[in-house]
């Protein structure tokens, strides 16, 4: 097989594979990790599965828009990390 086929197959069994470990991290949530870090790590590991979707699957990978949407998952994930810290610190608000 070439690299033109490989590559997004490979992303895919990437993203099934985060996906899986993430349902796993939501399963022992409060058992063996706390539940904030379960909640910090499933925004990481989303906005990475995005990175890979815009790249690879809407096929902006080397191309100049994919620095715009770069910038714009990391304004974005900065946001979901700041609102689950204040969910974290601050529950009642």
């Amino acid at each position: 097989m070439n690299d033109v086929v490989k590559r997004p197959r490979n992303v895919f069994i990437a993203l099934v594979l985060a996906t899986f470990f993430t349902f796993g991290l939501a399963l022992v949530s409060g058992h063996w990790i706390p539940g904030g870090t379960v909640a910090v790590l499933a925004t990481l590991i989303a906005f990475v599965k995005a990175r890979f979707v815009i790249g690879d699957f809407m096929g902006l990978r080397g191309t100049r828009a994919i620095r715009m949407f770069d910038i714009w998952l990391l304004v974005a994930c900065a946001v979901c990390l700041a609102l689950v810290y204040r969910a974290m610190v601050a529950p009642g608000l």
